[in-house]
């Protein structure tokens, strides 16, 4: 029979191997439960069954983290109605149309008679206008110069258009004679001078 020491010692190297055979059972494990579980969880999984440990007890799933949500967007301030400081809300006037223009009054019915200057003959003087008002309007002013003659205008016309005869004395010594003619032409007319006491016929 062994004595006590050798029981003593034998039993701790007992204890000593049976310590490492557990660490090294446990590390083994450690290694291959990761690969068994996953395993389980597979077939588990397809056959619509919780995975867990055979003793019954439940595989511990760390949580899975939640993906953070978005903020809901802070609502927008209301814009403010322009007003007053003590709350009295800003009359807006309303805006007056702005008046329209008259239509332009079309240049040829203001237009003035471009007239040239005055040509001086025996006993009066005549000048020649014309305008656009509307149509071409053809103007021919005679002025009596001589103090005691009358002087008879005929045959006036402008180009075609013609006009009625006229006669200058001391009591009518200007007349205007208007003419409407579109073409150019010149004014042509004949004179005869009478003196104031004579009759004229």
């Amino acid at each position: 029979m062994l004595n006590p020491a050798k029981r003593i010692a034998l039993h701790s190297f007992a204890s000593y191997v049976a310590e490492i055979n557990t660490q090294e059972r446990e590390m083994k494990l450690a290694l291959i439960l990761p690969a068994v579980i996953g395993m389980l969880d597979s077939e588990m999984s397809a056959l619509g069954q919780i995975p867990g440990f055979p003793d019954g007890r439940p595989l511990q799933m760390p949580p899975t983290s939640r993906t953070p949500s978005r903020p809901s967007p802070t609502p927008s301030k209301p814009i403010p109605i322009p007003g007053f400081p003590d709350g009295r809300p800003l009359q807006m006037s309303p805006t007056s149309p702005t008046p329209s223009r008259p239509s332009p009054t079309p240049a040829n019915q203001s237009a003035t008679i471009d007239w040239q200057h005055w040509q001086s003959v025996e006993n009066y003087r005549y000048r020649i206008g014309s305008r656009l008002a509307g149509k071409w309007e053809r103007d021919l002013e005679l002025e009596l110069t001589a103090p005691l003659v009358s002087l008879r205008f005929t045959e006036i016309h402008y180009g075609e258009a013609r006009a009625e005869d006229v006669t200058l004395s001391p009591d009518n010594r200007s007349i205007q004679i208007e003419l409407v003619y579109r073409p150019l032409a010149k004014w042509n007319w004949k004179v005869t001078a009478y003196p104031v006491t004579q009759k004229q016929p």
